[in-house]
């Protein structure tokens, strides 16, 4: 999706501008994990992006997985020998 904004908009598809369309769409959270400053690529902005959500997504199934595992170990643990 991202490439084909770049390629649809050119050297108009700058930082600025994808945070501001990321703040009209209400994705303000995506919106600051751009980095800071004009002179990154489009590419570097993208994959940049890209590696911080990819990081967002893992730590939060990160955090669910050990939920789910400290919850199976409560419900099994009476049924355990000692």
């Amino acid at each position: 999706m991202l490439l084909s904004w770049k390629q649809r908009e050119g050297s108009q598809a700058t930082r600025r501008v994808l945070a501001d369309a990321l703040q009209k769409a209400d994705r303000k959270d995506l919106s600051e994990l751009l980095p800071k400053g004009n002179e990154n690529t489009t590419k570097q902005l993208i994959f940049s992006l890209i590696i911080k959500v990819l990081k967002r997504l893992f730590e939060n199934v990160n955090h669910a997985v050990k939920k789910y595992i400290q919850l199976l170990f409560r419900i099994m643990s009476p049924l355990l020998p000692d």
